[in-house]
């Protein structure tokens, strides 16, 4: 189900501030009929505080009002007269609230009405403060009564610029969460090619990536979609790609990552599992395939290697000689290895016994 957040903070709360001596958040839960419901709050002078009727099914208002200590009267009204009740069951409210209080008014609206009329006693209450109220977060405010959603986490990014073929000065960390600027240069302090930056990032999922000396370079891996070393990258519509990160109200640290890639850089992927017929003793990062059935018959001491070989128009012409130092371990003759006869461009697969910790030419 869908719910509309309604927020008026920046409607309601600063109109007559500074004569209100008082203050109170407000939030409304509406049900799927919100359009046939409404509310209105009046002050004990007998003016309009707030009056609201929703557009939409299971809006929620949330907004903070400023008011004069005293009465507030509360009217509540459901044009089909049977109360703020669906089928769903949701749990309609109105709840009023401030920090020299606690809660005001905490009305379930589950029950039969067309207008429902109560008052509730304000206090005089000091002027509440706006900021971060999660301790967690690197800009925590303790003197805070109302979340602004300001919060920041730290992210600490890694960047391997070991294999890098080209010239560069500083990597950068460009996202959303910094507007896709040079604001946060990534530093190396020790020279071992690893360089580093701490970001305070907000909650929410952000696009990011790596630059270059304010985008003379940026990343932009081919084979996005198709090749499972930069699977975390977003290909959007304008041939752009991006990393993705999910900020929820925790700091994070991310592993070291190689320019255009996933992982770090001397990472491999295969499977893993000596057991496997398919065990790649290179690998360093399962990534499923031992799973992938396979040729069976190696010895315990050999793995299997796959050979792939696309064949050009004149396949017959070819011939496939893999060898170890002990010599040739494997021998296609011309024309003897397209043995389900693929066409030209048709990529054929060929399984081979190889001793682990060999090296294979």
């Amino acid at each position: 189900m869908k719910k509309y957040l309604i927020s008026l903070l920046l409607m309601i709360p600063f109109l007559g501030m500074a004569q209100n001596d008082s203050w109170f958040n407000l939030e409304v839960q509406f049900d799927f009929y919100g359009p046939s419901e409404s509310f209105v709050l009046l002050s004990q002078q007998g003016d309009t505080l707030v009056n609201h009727q929703p557009t939409v099914p299971y809006e929620i208002l949330q907004t903070l009002v400023y008011a004069d200590s005293g009465a507030v009267d509360v009217q509540i009204f459901d044009s089909f007269g049977d109360g703020w009740i669906d089928q769903a069951n949701t749990a309609s409210n109105i709840t009023i609230s401030n920090s020299c209080q606690g809660v005001i008014l905490d009305l379930d609206l589950n029950f039969a009405f067309t207008q429902y009329d109560t008052t509730v006693n304000l206090l005089p209450c000091p002027p509440p403060i706006a900021g971060c109220m999660d301790s967690n977060s690197s800009n925590y405010n303790p003197n805070a009564t109302i979340d602004d959603s300001s919060c920041l986490y730290s992210v600490d990014f890694s960047l391997n610029m070991n294999l890098y073929n080209g010239s560069f000065t500083t990597p950068y960390v460009a996202g959303q969460f910094n507007g896709f600027t040079d604001q946060n240069p990534m530093s190396d302090t020790n020279n071992d090619g690893i360089w580093e930056a701490t970001v305070e990032v907000p909650n929410g999922n952000h696009l990011w990536k790596f630059m270059l000396d304010n985008w003379v370079e940026q990343e932009l891996p081919p084979s996005v979609g198709n090749d499972p070393y930069v699977w975390c990258f977003i290909l959007d519509q304008y041939g752009f790609t991006n990393r993705g990160l999910f900020v929820d109200s925790t700091s994070i640290q991310l592993p070291t990552y190689c320019w255009e890639k996933c992982y770090d850089c001397d990472e491999v992927l295969g499977c893993t599992d000596p057991t496997s017929n398919l065990y790649n003793p290179w690998a360093t990062i399962d990534d499923g395939s031992c799973s992938v059935s396979g040729p069976v018959g190696c010895l315990p001491d050999q793995t299997y290697l796959k050979l792939v070989y696309t064949p050009d128009n004149w396949p017959n012409e070819n011939e496939i000689v893999v060898g170890d130092s002990n010599g040739v371990i494997f021998y296609a003759p011309q024309g003897t290895y397209n043995t389900s006869n693929a066409p030209a461009g048709i990529p054929i697969e060929i399984f081979i016994c190889v001793d682990t910790n060999t090296l294979v030419d």
